[in-house]
Parts: structure tokens; sequence; C-alpha cells
């Protein structure tokens, strides 16, 4: 058994040295594992025919003839053999040619990577570093005119506005501009772009609009319009010129107070009473505030005399109650960001008057709405608040009474009128700038109709 055991070990040594390419110590492998296997092979007849000691003859024997079989042993591997060790010298070679290969292309890669940054850093500060130049402003400005003329209208899709403005960028390429950029806009409704002159430095030199549709009703083609006569009349037709159910479900009454409130009869003195009933309102909402406090505590502690068991909860409202208290007496009715803020919070009249202002006449105040109510981009802002998906892709109207969310606004040359401001300390002071932009909140007056519910002059 133990002869046998060393015929298997000699046969499984002798393969992995093949494996191994070690043709020299196969060769001696298999010259020992033949050696071991035929005394046993011998001694396992020889037992079977009685007869004994054979096996030690047989070993001189074999001993006699082991140098001319090692010989051919290894002769017939080494030619077995050959090709592998071809292929094993062959794949070395490849794996050092393929890392060498790997390592150039790593430091080539690295290499254009930093050329391509310094590269792009490079443009960069080229473009940035350009200065404006008397002929760089001058196809500027040419361009905004360009531009000004024909985008005063949405387009109905991208596609159209976009060649607008390719069709000026190649007008004035021979003037120096090199070209001009659409770059969707970062405020302002929906298809909304500014367009950027790149011409030393890059400049906006333009907007246009893109409704996606065939105006403001969508796939109905309809747009709201300012109803018919004048806006004195539209004030003097009523103090009350329509009502609006609100989220709350009561109907609010809807008051246009253009003149009333920002008309050119409207006095400086009225206009500086509107900020002193700022100054009035603080005082009004922070007493308020603070008795809903202490009435909080007094409810507080009459049920602690009613249920002693809930003292200890009953305490901790009383204390926060007390802490609101003192929070609010201390605000600082002399500083305008404190007033401002608190009373945005506590009033129901909404946003506080800050500033108060009328327009100088009439005839600017006509001027100024008739002229921003006719500027495209803000029909297109018009037509866009004032409607509301109907589920299939058009827009429709919103009820009568409703009016715009927030307040538009148009700049115009001319100086529209005067005004008052609260300064940081909480005093009325006349404002210094000049009021050249007109703010606008639109009402629904009519089915595709609206008014203006109210409108001033703005810094």
């Amino acid at each position: 058994a133990e002869q046998v055991g060393e015929l298997v070990n000699a046969i499984v040594d002798s393969v992995g040295a093949l494996a191994g390419g070690a043709l020299g110590e196969a060769a001696g492998k298999v010259e020992n594992a033949l050696a071991k296997g035929i005394p046993v092979a011998i001694g396992f007849l020889a037992s079977l025919l009685g007869l004994g000691g054979i096996s030690d003859k047989i070993k001189s024997i074999i001993h006699a003839i082991q140098e001319p079989i090692h010989n051919i042993i290894g002769k017939v591997l080494g030619v077995v053999l050959k090709p592998f060790k071809w292929i094993g010298n062959k794949i070395k070679q490849g794996a050092a040619w393929a890392k060498k290969k790997v390592e150039q292309g790593v430091t080539y890669v690295k290499e254009k990577a930093k050329a391509g940054v310094a590269f792009v850093k490079g443009k960069a500060a080229n473009l940035f570093a350009k200065k404006e130049t008397p002929e760089s402003k001058a196809v500027k400005e040419e361009a905004h005119r360009r531009l000004g003329e024909r985008t005063r209208r949405p387009f109905e899709n991208y596609v159209g506005l976009h060649a607008a403005v390719a069709a000026v960028e190649e007008e004035l390429r021979p003037q120096g501009l090199e070209r001009l950029t659409l770059t969707p806009a970062r405020s302002g409704p929906p298809g909304s772009y500014g367009i950027v002159a790149v011409a030393s430095p890059p400049t906006v030199v333009g907007s246009g609009m893109v409704t996606g549709g065939g105006g403001g009703g969508g796939g109905t083609g309809k747009s709201f319009k300012l109803a018919g006569g004048t806006f004195q009349q539209h004030e003097a037709s009523g103090p009350i010129i329509l009502k609006a159910t609100t989220t709350g479900g009561k109907d609010k009454e809807k008051y246009i107070h253009l003149l009333s409130d920002h008309g050119p009869q409207v006095t400086n003195e009225a206009l500086q009473a509107k900020l002193e009933t700022t100054k009035q309102d603080f005082e009004t909402e922070r007493n308020r505030i603070i008795a809903l406090h202490q009435q909080t505590i007094k409810n507080c502690e009459a049920k602690k005399v009613q249920n002693p068991k809930k003292a200890p909860g009953l305490d901790v409202a009383i204390n926060q109650a007390q802490a609101e208290i003192a929070k609010v007496t201390a605000l600082d009715a002399t500083d305008a960001a404190v007033v401002e803020k608190y009373l945005s919070k506590w009033s129901s009249k909404g946003y506080p008057a800050m500033s108060a202002t009328r327009f100088a006449s009439s005839e600017l105040m006509e001027k100024a709405l008739k002229e921003a109510l006719a500027d495209p981009t803000i029909q297109t802002r018009i037509d866009h608040d004032l409607t509301v998906d109907d589920g299939h892709g058009n827009r429709v109207p919103r009820p009568t009474g409703w009016t715009m969310p927030s307040p538009m606004d148009y700049t115009l040359k001319d100086n529209l009128g005067v005004g008052y401001e609260l300064s940081p300390d909480m005093k009325i002071v006349a404002i210094s700038d000049e009021l050249k932009r007109v703010v606008i909140i639109l009402v629904i007056s009519a089915e595709w109709e609206y008014k203006v519910y109210t409108a001033w002059p703005s810094r």
C-alpha cells in the first residue's frame, strides 16, 4: 500500500511539473513514477505465483537500465513540450509589451488632459480679458437696435426666433460681431430668452419670446386686450368694479385704485400719510399680538384652577406666551427692516407700504401704461397670467375679478412721478431717484378683457 501511494504521488508531481514548464523536473518525476510502478506490478504478480524476493532482483535490473530510460524520456518530453514553452515565452513577452503600452497610454492621456485644461483656461482668459472698444460697442448697439425691431412680437416657436437672431448675426459679422447666442431667461414668463452678443466682451443686447402656440389662448388663438374706455372711466364706473370668489369661498370686492391712490391729483401730504399709516399699523399689530398672548396666559391660569393636575403643561404654555410678549415688546419700531419683516407677517392687509408714489401728470401716466401694455413681452405675460390650461392644450380665461398674482414692470426713458419712502430709521423722506419704471397689476373685467387694477411709478 505504501508503494502504491508513492506511485500516485509521483504521477501527480509529474503533472504539476509539466504544467509549470519545468522539463527537467518533469522527466525525473516520470522516470521515478515508472521505476516505482514496475516493481509494484511485478511484486503483485509474484505474490500471486508464490515467488518471493523477485522484486529486489527486478529492481537491480531496473537500476541498470535507469540512465538510458532517463535520457529517452527527457528527449521525448523536450520535443512534446517545446511548443508550450514557446507559447509561455510569448505570453510573458506580450504581457511586458502590453504593460509598457498601458504606461505610455496613461502618460499620453495625462499630458493631453493637461494641455486641454490649459487650452480651455487660455480661451476663457482671452474671452473675458477682452476690453470694450469703440468698434465692439458700436456693433452691439446696432445689434440691439435690429433685434429690437425684429423681436418686438413673440414667435410661435423657437425656430422662428433663432432664424431672426441668426439673420442679424450674419448681417453684422463683417462689422466685428462674432456671434449672437440665445439663452433661456432666468426670470419672466415661460418662453423668455436673452440674446447675448460676443464682440469683446459678451453683452446682453436683446430678448425674445416664444409662445409655443398662436397667442395667449394656446390653440384658440385669442389674446387679452384692454377694456374699452379711458382709465378714468374705468375707475369712475363705480367704486366696486366686480366681485371675485376668494379661496375661502367668500366674495371679495375688487376696487380699481389707479387714480385714487397714484393719480396726479394725489397730494404729497396724502403720500406721506400712507407711510404714517404703516408706522401706525406696526404698533397696532404689535399690540394685537401682545393681547393675544396675554389672553393665552389668562386662559391657562383659569384652567389651572379648574384642573390642578394639568398645571405643569399649562405652566409651559404660560412661559412660552410670556417669552413671546417679551420678544415682540423688544422689537425696534424705528428699524425699517424690522417693521417690514414683522408687519408683513402680522397684517391682513398684505405687504406693508414702505414707499408711496404718484404719477406727475395724466399724460405721463397714459403714456407709461399704454406703452407698457403694447409691449409684446408684456402682452405675452398678460396672456399667460390671466389664463389657465383647460386640460386639452388650450389656454382659457380665468374667472372675472381675478387679479395678477404678482405685478409687471416696464422701464421708460422719462421720469414718471414723485414719491416718498421710509428711511432705514423709519423717517419719511422724499425719493431722490428718478422714477422711470411703471409697476402694473391687472384685473379681469370680462372674458378676454382686463382693466388696470392699479399702477404706480417706481425707481
